[in-house]
């Protein structure tokens, strides 16, 4: 990633034809994928590159879960690599705070979802499906938003089958139900 916020991804990296000792060379490529514009609501603070993720991926076309700082959306960045194309997709916008964390949970096997929990710098989380497709160029928008921590910002979010643990800037952290959401759990900072 540059400091402009764009994504430079080199591929065609073929390991048998690096491993061949007939001195062949795999043809090497890259893609460069400008940072998309902001939406009114975010923050100025560059376009520094918070977190970015691989999901799925193929010879022809890979998928990348980007996060910008001060922003209130992320991003899915799908890129063919045979044709150039690249298309990008926001997720949140105007629907969430701006983006503090986010925990995807890529699907592992052809019929499972993929969706994304994104935590808010005013202590909400929101789930998006990541399949989702956009309808007018607009920002998908979350399929369900929580009020967790109405004083503090969410810093931390971690997703198993069962259960969501989210953090918070002050240090508590929730447990909630992964299915229903519902809270089982508070743990608070000692005060000691």
């Amino acid at each position: 990633a540059t400091k402009r916020g764009d994504i430079i991804v080199y591929h065609g990296f073929d390991i048998p034809t690096l491993l061949e000792q007939d001195g062949s060379q795999p043809l090497i490529a890259s893609v460069r994928i400008p940072a998309p514009a902001r939406f009114a609501q975010d923050q100025d603070q560059g376009d520094e590159i918070r977190q970015l993720l691989l999901d799925n991926s193929t010879k022809e076309e890979f998928t990348l879960l980007v996060v910008f700082n001060g922003r209130s959306a992320f991003y899915r960045h799908t890129v063919n690599v045979i044709t150039g194309r690249v298309s990008i997709t926001a997720f949140g916008g105007a629907a969430l705070g701006i983006v503090r964390s986010v925990c995807p949970v890529f699907a592992t096997r052809p019929h499972e979802p993929s969706f994304v929990v994104a935590g808010d710098l005013i202590g909400g989380i929101a789930i998006y499906d990541w399949a989702a497709v956009p309808v007018l160029d607009r920002a998908i928008d979350p399929v369900t938003y929580l009020e967790v921590f109405p004083e503090a910002h969410v810093t931390a979010i971690a997703v198993n089958p069962f259960i969501m643990v989210i953090g918070s800037s002050k240090g508590t952290i929730h447990i909630l139900d992964a299915v229903a959401l519902d809270l089982l759990k508070v743990f608070s900072p000692s005060s000691h």
